[in-house]
């Protein structure tokens, strides 16, 4: 009697700490939730390359994880209480999208956590300005909160990672931007970064929702035919220069001329 006492509470012990890997996956992508550390691996099969986020940072905990085809839902309690949808499209991009009550009391979260870059072999492909690329373990650019939410910060609301050799990588295009910011980090002496979603008025207003895509080809090229497709695809398709030099015949003067900037009092 002793012996099957001692069996049952060896096996109740046990599952206390029972966690799960939850898998979705397509032709392109198998993508690995643990439910227990909240962290999704991405292994691109056609690079054979491998995206683990890194830790996650926030007071919150798994209440429960419910899979339909390929979309997780998961219940977060703690700081928040929120949902989590993650959704892997047909076109194998990777959705996050949080998910709560309008008038939930809200400051800030940072959500989903940052991928690792693999090694120093990378860029961070920037869109500051004009855009340009960052060396994963550059010391001495100036990063940290990027807004997109204002005259100066970021161009466009999407930010990526590419290797060296402009071939694989992946870039996050934030699609509900008003109330976000991108948090550029050093992890593990390389660049990285996650969105940091902020309060509309005190609360949490709105879902919030971030598309993660995955290249085995192309570098950031690829990443910017890809932000140009998806903008492109939710507004009117802008007129090329030579359509609009039928209507503005002056534009023809533009073509070979000088472009200068002048920063002065005035």
């Amino acid at each position: 009697m002793m012996k099957i006492s001692f069996t049952i509470l060896i096996v109740l012990f046990a599952f206390s700490g029972f966690s799960k890997e939850w898998l979705i996956l397509d032709d392109n992508l198998e993508v690995r939730f643990n439910d227990k550390t909240a962290l999704i691996s991405v292994k691109d099969k056609r690079s054979n390359k491998t995206w683990q986020q890194l830790e996650l940072t926030n007071n919150i905990r798994i209440e429960k994880t419910v899979q339909n085809g390929k979309k997780l839902r998961v219940n977060f309690s703690g700081e928040y209480n929120l949902e989590v949808s993650i959704a892997l499209t047909e076109s194998s991009a990777l959705e996050f999208e949080l998910i709560a009550e309008e008038k939930l009391p809200f400051e800030k979260l940072s959500s989903p956590p940052a991928f690792q870059t693999p090694d120093k072999n990378h860029y961070l492909v920037f869109t500051d300005g004009e855009g340009f690329l960052l060396r994963a373990d550059d010391t001495e650019y100036g990063i940290g909160r990027q807004i997109m939410h204002s005259m100066r910060g970021l161009s466009m609301p999407w930010m990526g990672v590419t290797d060296t050799d402009f071939k694989t990588g992946y870039m996050a295009v934030v699609e509900t931007p008003d109330d976000c910011e991108i948090w550029v980090k050093s992890y593990n002496r390389l660049i990285s970064f996650e969105p940091l979603w902020i309060s509309q008025k005190g609360n949490f207003g709105y879902n919030r929702k971030i598309s993660y895509h995955f290249f085995n080809e192309g570098g950031y090229v690829a990443q910017c035919k890809t932000y140009r497709d998806y903008v492109w695809a939710k507004n009117e398709v802008p007129p090329t220069l030579k359509e609009k030099q039928k209507r503005f015949p002056a534009i023809e003067k533009m073509i070979g001329a000088v472009h200068i900037y002048l920063w002065d009092e005035a």
